[in-house]
């Protein structure tokens, strides 16, 4: 089982009562469910071994993720000008501030006895285009490679068709083991600023516009009762939406100066909104926004 959205100890807690009682009126054995601990949210990355503690008769494992921690950022500094992110196709896994959340995690796993799990692979492979396909798997592996090299056991797919690639790469580098070491004994702690250092990178009008563009197409789906989708290769889900508006309204709210030299302005913003519909409906036609949900 998979609980996500967790922030506090507290709600760890509640969340561990609801269980007890599940177990009770189910005659489960103790320690059942078993269930995975999603630390993809800044406020639970510094709570992650109280959180851990209060789960402790269920929690087999933490989990890391990009999306959640990232909106997660936005919403605990949305009021410091300082703090905005840059776009959100350039806030990978590997940026300073990413690994020190992941190796945060593992050492917190490793000292309490809990499987560190790595990240969603959100690629979404479509045989149709055989070449971007072939690209993509060539990318879910070299991510697998990467998160089983820091030390991780394994991870979350969103499609069937890469958990054969993911899984023969954790095999091949964990030597068919269950488990591997913790890699980072030599290290000093992590510390608060690491975990909170602001990553650099571009802050473009076209990466705002791919956010709303995402957000849109999901949210439209959602509302026509048709799930999560895949607008570009690539699962997205609420945290998607949730950090394209925040992107944009953080942006907006402190006068961001994007790289091309303009300043965020609600006429931008607009412009934005209508290259992103514009985008959808070159891609999709009139679908995008009109087609009636089952």
């Amino acid at each position: 089982h998979y609980m996500p959205k967790l922030e506090h100890q507290f709600e760890s807690r509640w969340l561990a009562g609801l269980l007890n009682d599940i177990r009770d009126q189910q005659k489960m054995p103790r320690g059942r469910p078993s269930v995975s601990l999603l630390i993809e949210n800044i406020f639970a990355t510094f709570q992650a071994p109280e959180i851990l503690y209060e789960m402790r008769e269920y929690a087999s494992a933490l989990n890391v993720g990009r999306w959640d921690q990232t909106a997660s950022f936005y919403h605990a500094f949305r009021n410091h000008p300082d703090r905005g992110f840059p776009d959100r196709e350039a806030v990978r896994m590997i940026l300073p501030f990413m690994v020190a959340y992941q190796k945060h995690v593992l050492s917190v796993c490793h000292a309490h006895g809990a499987q560190p799990m790595g990240g969603m692979e959100a690629a979404v492979p479509i045989k149709r285009d055989q070449a971007n396909y072939e690209k993509r798997m060539l990318a879910v592996r070299a991510d697998a490679v990467r998160e089983a090299e820091l030390g991780f056991y394994g991870k979350w797919s969103a499609h069937p068709d890469t958990v054969a690639p993911i899984r023969e790469e954790f095999e091949r580098i964990m030597g068919g083991r269950s488990e591997q070491p913790y890699k980072f004994g030599h290290e000093p702690k992590i510390t608060q600023q690491q975990l909170l250092e602001v990553p650099l990178g571009p802050r473009t009008f076209e990466g705002m516009v791919s956010s709303a563009e995402e957000s849109a197409e999901y949210n439209g789906n959602w509302v026509r009762g048709r799930g999560a989708v895949a607008p570009k290769g690539r699962m997205v889900d609420l945290a998607t939406s949730e950090i394209a508006w925040q992107e944009i309204a953080h942006r907006l709210r402190h006068g961001t100066v994007l790289d091309d030299g303009r300043k965020l302005t609600q006429e931008l913003v607009g412009s934005v909104i209508a290259q992103a519909a514009s985008n959808m409906m070159a891609r999709l036609g009139p679908r995008a926004f009109f087609e009636q949900g089952h």
